[in-house]
């Protein structure tokens, strides 16, 4: 059976570890902003979305390399869009990809997400872009 919970303690440490290995954003990771995707005890993805002074970003999301035989990338960004605010940004080299969860491609971002898109090193012919959602009400 699949569950979407937070973490505990015990598994955000599992958690942590995977973000590291990734290398995933370490920066002020916070237990309470995490959800993970499991299965029969076992961890199969997990993601957070970020709150900062003025803006909810969507990062962290990583998928267990052993169990990639299922979608369960979409499964948590699914899960964390439909639980998150109404507005939430991101920066992806893959634009693509999260265009089928309704992001959109912005030249308008907030400041602290530009700094990141600066500061990031471009990974093969793609450099990070800014993308937002904004849930309809």
């Amino acid at each position: 059976m699949l569950i979407f919970k937070r973490p505990s303690e015990m598994e955000f440490r599992q958690v942590r570890r995977l973000v590291e290995k990734y290398r995933l954003n370490t920066n002020d990771l916070n237990p309470d902003e995490f959800t993970i995707l499991k299965s029969d005890e076992k961890l199969l993805a997990f993601g957070c979305v970020r709150t900062m002074d003025n803006y909810a970003e969507l990062d962290c999301i990583g998928v267990v390399e052993e169990r990639k035989s299922k979608d369960w990338t979409s499964m948590i960004i699914k899960k964390l869009v439909d639980s998150g605010p109404q507005t939430i940004w991101l920066a992806t080299d893959s634009p693509r990809y999260y265009e089928q969860f309704n992001f959109v491609t912005s030249k308008q971002i907030p400041k602290e997400l530009a700094r990141k898109l600066e500061g990031a090193e471009p990974s093969g012919k793609n450099r990070l872009k800014g993308m937002v959602l904004t849930k309809k009400k």
